[in-house]
């Protein structure tokens, strides 16, 4: 995920009358203090809007995100942030059901908030193993066996069905964070020029 925001800092006579008393060193430094502060709280918000709609918890969503990276080169700054395109654990995804001598049904993960869930055929879990993550048996012996599976951190931003509102969110935390950023630096480098 890429933020690539753009700044016109005409139109606003009080601030154009201020910005002509700083240098443009002290602008471009007033820029990168913005674009830094408004990264390092990114990742919280990326975790914030994937937990508005998903059941994992929203520390353990933060923890998969990269650290976002400014980036420089090019036309004008942007802040990038990589995510992994490999599925989460089923075991994040409130697993229920299919253990042995507890309850029989098949185990089931339940991906959105105030969704449905539903228990898939030969799915089990063991309290004891994979910390009661939940399996499937891919054939009708007791073996093979793989782990249930639920969507990407990556998946959720780029094709998941909440991927619209999920953008939105953090774009528009990300861009108010960024423009006060930027201002408060620029008043700082203004010397008093800016109130």
């Amino acid at each position: 995920m890429t933020i690539r925001p753009t700044y016109t800092l005409e139109g606003i006579p009080e601030l154009d009358k201020a910005l002509i008393k700083l240098a443009g060193r002290d602008i471009d430094k007033a820029m990168d203090v913005g674009f830094r502060r408004a990264a390092k709280p990114l990742p919280g918000y990326m975790a914030q809007a994937m937990a508005k709609h998903y059941t994992p918890k929203q520390r353990t969503l933060k923890d998969a995100i990269s650290t976002p990276r400014i980036i420089t080169s090019g036309p004008g700054a942007s802040i990038e942030v990589r995510s992994s395109a490999k599925p989460f654990s089923g075991r994040m995804f409130a697993p229920l059901h299919g253990v042995r001598w507890q309850d029989k049904k098949n185990a089931s993960i339940k991906v959105f908030k105030g969704g449905t869930r539903k228990p898939r055929k030969n799915a089990f879990r063991n309290p004891a193993f994979a910390s009661g993550g939940p399996f499937v048996r891919d054939g009708d012996g007791r073996t093979p066996i793989s782990k249930m599976m639920g969507p990407s951190f990556h998946n959720a931003f780029t094709g998941g069905k909440h991927k619209a509102a999920i953008l939105d969110h953090v774009e528009s935390k990300a861009m108010e964070k960024l423009q006060n950023s930027v201002i408060q630096s620029l008043k700082a480098k203004s010397r008093g020029f800016i109130k």
